[in-house]
């Protein structure tokens, strides 16, 4: 298991952060080169956790704030501004460092969150990283309301996702309740 993998299971929901740090600490005591080594005066026992402020669009005279822990978050991701500014123009607004290093850990692309809210989910940050997380991609999305399932909102397409729904699965089950 890798630290990108422990980060998606994270984006999942399937462990906390607090078992994430477990699970990074154990591969540091095995040899491993994560986590990255500590700014000076902290110690492994300090809160690891990333605050999700939002990241807003900078203003002449106003930058927002970032925290140390966040900054490194960003960029171990990858993060850049210019990725920041193709996803705000893709359609997500609210983005907090969690968020985006949530969306460029799953490898979200601005193409895709476009391509995703065109299939009808909402484009909010928390949403995109479950469904990236569990690998969704939007042909999946529309292939599940050709199956029949029109009406999918946003924590039932997570749970359809967590669950490795097929419209081919949906179909075949669907023909053994068909009555006559």
């Amino acid at each position: 298991m890798d630290e990108r993998e422990i980060v998606l299971m994270v984006a999942r929901g399937e462990l906390d952060v607090d078992e994430a740090d477990a699970l990074l600490e154990a591969a540091q005591r095995n040899g491993s080169q994560w986590p990255i080594e500590l700014p000076a005066g902290r110690s492994a026992d300090d809160e690891r956790r990333v605050d999700d402020a939002p990241v807003r669009s900078s203003r002449p005279g106003r930058r927002g704030k970032l925290s140390p822990d966040a900054l490194i978050a960003l960029a171990g991701a990858g993060v850049t501004p210019e990725w920041i500014r193709a996803v705000r123009e893709a359609g997500v607004e609210e983005l907090g460092t969690d968020t985006l290093v949530g969306l460029a850990g799953s490898g979200v692309t601005p193409e895709w969150i476009r391509a995703v809210g065109e299939a009808g989910v909402a484009l909010n940050g928390d949403t995109l990283v479950a469904l990236a997380g569990t690998g969704v991609t939007p042909e999946w999305i529309l292939s599940l309301k050709d199956a029949g399932l029109a009406e999918l909102d946003d924590d039932t397409l997570v749970g359809l996702a967590g669950c490795d729904v097929t419209p081919e699965w949906i179909e075949a089950l669907s023909s053994e309740f068909a009555t006559e």
